[in-house]
């Protein structure tokens, strides 16, 4: 059986969907369990939470975002809360 996961290219991490306090980019992601929904999800990406946790594996997200795109990230209201100003060309639906 195929499985499809959505990746972001200039970091390396996968997209999963989260709630605004939880970052939308993860080293493991959320698995599609067909194309068809991979590819909807990818249509309703246009930017990307970026929340800098408490626990230590949301700091290493965030510094990983940091470094790979500077420019791109917006404040929020929110102290550790970023946004990430993405294009669809950012993300590639990979198969695993």
């Amino acid at each position: 059986m195929k499985v499809y996961k959505i990746l972001h290219k200039p970091s390396g991490l996968y997209y999963k969907p989260a709630r605004s306090y939880q970052s939308q980019l993860s080293k493991n992601g959320k698995i599609y369990p067909e194309l068809r929904f991979a590819k909807r999800a990818l249509g309703m990406i246009s930017e990307i939470n970026i929340y800098k946790g408490y626990k230590k594996n949301g700091s290493t997200i965030f510094n990983k975002i940091m470094k790979c795109c500077p420019d791109r990230l917006k404040d929020s209201a929110y102290k550790d809360k970023k946004y990430l100003e993405t294009e669809k060309e950012d993300f590639k639906i990979v198969e695993l």
